[in-house]
Formats: C-alpha cells, sequence, structure tokens
C-alpha cells in the first residue's frame, strides 16, 4: 500500500480553552513546528485539526459513565444505553486517548468493568474554574504562553507554580 511507506510525524501544539478559526490553527501549528524543526519549514501538512481543550482539576483524564442517564431498554445496568465520556486531557495528547478510548471500549462491551470505576471513583468530573469556567481556563493558558514566549527570548522568567 501507498501509505506503508510514508513518512509522517504527527504534531501538536496549541493549548486553547476557545475554538479557533482553521486558518488560524493552520498558521500557528505550522509557525510552532518550524520553531520545533526548522529543517522542515518547507514541509506541507496532510491534515489539520484543533478544538477547544477540557481540562480536569487534578490534570488526570475524567473516564466513566453518567449514571443520572439511564436508557430504559438497557438490560445490563453496567454497560450499554449510557452515556459514557473520556474528557480532561488538558491537551496530554495522544497516548491516554487511545487508553481511555480502550478502557470505555472494554467497558461497554463487558470485558473489564474496574479500571473506568476506578477513574471515575477517584478522580470524579468536578467544575475546575468556577465561576469563570472557560475564561479562567484561557487565563491561565494565556499567562503560561506568555511565560514560555520570554523564556524562549531569552528573558529572566519567574519559577511558576502548575496550576493542576
Amino acid at each position: 500500500s501507498e501509505g506503508k511507506n510514508k513518512q509522517q510525524i504527527l504534531f501538536g501544539s496549541l493549548a486553547d480553552s476557545y475554538p479557533m478559526p482553521m486558518w488560524l490553527i493552520q498558521y500557528r501549528l505550522k509557525k510552532a513546528f518550524v520553531q520545533v524543526y526548522p529543517q522542515c519549514r518547507h514541509v506541507n501538512f496532510e491534515c489539520i485539526w484543533g478544538g477547544p481543550l477540557a481540562f480536569s482539576r487534578r490534570a488526570v483524564p475524567l473516564i466513566g459513565r453518567d449514571e443520572s442517564f439511564q436508557d430504559d431498554n438497557d438490560d445490563d445496568d453496567d454497560c450499554g444505553g449510557s452515556v459514557w465520556y473520556a474528557t480532561g486531557f488538558g491537551g496530554h495528547g495522544i497516548v491516554p486517548t487511545v487508553m481511555a478510548g480502550s478502557v470505555l471500549a472494554n467497558a461497554i462491551l463487558g470485558k473489564e468493568k474496574e479500571t473506568w470505576r476506578m477513574f471515575q471513583q477517584h478522580f470524579p468530573p468536578e467544575n475546575m474554574f468556577w465561576p469563570v469556567g472557560r475564561l479562567g481556563a484561557q487565563l491561565i493558558l494565556f499567562g503560561y504562553n506568555v511565560i514560555d514566549w520570554a523564556h524562549v527570548k531569552g528573558l529572566p522568567v519567574p519559577k511558576v507554580p502548575k496550576p493542576w
């Protein structure tokens, strides 16, 4: 197959809690990519996507089932007919999202039930930035972006704690 010998890189960058237009995502992603890999400045992107990030209070993904929703036709109380969720990855990338997909798929199929329950019990959904919500998250991201920019420019930056 043609794709078998294709050399590809999956590059992630940008952290925003509000949606951005695709042209801006493309511009910012290309700029970040060239900063990391200047020798690849002429590389074309095959696929670009973006969207707002979701954050959890403890920087651990929220994985589980909304038990307030049940399908009356659901014979198995432990799996299908429910609303399942995997969110709050905070831009941590592909590996944890694949893990979450596997955890939920196994739970829905009834193969393994304890892992998702452990996530839901120990890391329950909660409102991290209440009452300012998404705006609070974006302000924190902006602050860290300014610090990153100053660090790249060689400016002295204070040591700041991680917010989560």
